[in-house]
């Protein structure tokens, strides 16, 4: 993978973060990635940048009110246009990223520590949640124990493979049951990819074709209060809903979306932290 080694971040004054986690997850970055360009874009750059590329939109993008739906929007176009990490401000990296790029990295679903073994609780709660699930998560795995609960798999091993892009899970059904899920995210095809965290190479497709989702629904998120139940309308148009949905019509061999764990270690509570997580999200953003 060709992954620039730039971390795009955003917030609406750079010279004026407050927040003590997005300080702390900030110098975290600094800290970790030290061999990294890190890049903080406020509303001012965020403008010049639009003005730059696409100035047609300017005027449009000038008049949205709530900062997550710009930030939501800036994201898709920082990371077609330069490619590399595009972070939130309050996602805390837990290690270098440089291990997941590597050639020779393979993840596992199951713990090392029983093998790379896995448990399926087809009936019944999860007793391990870190590596126990409802169903057969795994496409490279064999059956080691075919009992009636659980059933005792084996995983292979993944590789990330020739991919241009890599992206997360952020909730699947894989630790939870698929009728929780639905009833606290807005999923599209039974699944909700995160877009707090965007790894790629630049000029993706999949970026663009959001990005440009955004500008044919601006009018919508411009006047977005006078929706009901306007936060939804958000992640379903330029939030997590709606890219999932574009990234799941566009699925091709050069995207890679990999286990909620990695990006996503702690969200809702259920989501655990193995040794394959990289992120945490701590979800301290607002509409504001």
């Amino acid at each position: 993978m060709k992954i620039p080694k730039k971390i795009h971040l955003t917030c609406k004054d750079k010279n004026n973060i407050q927040n003590q986690i997005w300080i702390n997850c900030l110098n975290k970055y600094y800290e970790m990635y030290n061999d990294y360009e890190i890049i903080i874009y406020d509303n001012s750059d965020i403008y010049n940048i639009i003005e730059k590329f696409f100035p047609q939109y300017l005027d449009k993008i000038k008049q949205i009110t709530i900062g997550a739906i710009l930030a939501d929007i800036f994201r898709y176009l920082i990371i077609y246009l330069e490619g590399g990490i595009y972070s939130d401000l309050d996602c805390e990296p837990i290690k270098h990223i440089d291990t997941l790029l590597d050639k020779s990295y393979k993840f596992f679903h199951g713990d090392e520590e029983r093998n790379d073994n896995f448990y399926i609780y087809i009936n019944g709660k999860i007793a391990n949640k870190q590596w126990d699930f409802y169903h057969n998560v795994c496409d490279n795995s064999k059956i080691v124990k075919n009992t009636s609960n659980p059933i005792v798999m084996k995983c292979l091993g993944h590789s990330i493979g020739d991919v241009s892009t890599i992206l997360c899970y952020e909730c699947d059904d894989d630790w939870v049951h698929k009728e929780v899920i639905e009833n606290k995210h807005l999923c599209y095809k039974g699944v909700s990819v995160c877009q707090w965290l965007l790894i790629s190479e630049p000029k993706q497709d999949v970026f663009l074709k959001m990005f440009m989702h955004c500008m044919e629904n601006i009018d919508k998120l411009i006047n977005i209060e006078r929706c009901k139940n306007y936060h939804y309308t958000i992640l379903n148009t330029c939030g997590p809903g709606g890219f999932t949905k574009i990234v799941m019509d566009n699925l091709s061999d050069k995207i890679k979306i990999l286990p909620s764990d990695f990006f996503c270690a702690g969200s809702w509570g259920q989501v655990p932290f193995t040794k394959n997580s990289y992120f945490k999200h701590h979800f301290t953003g607002s509409w504001r």
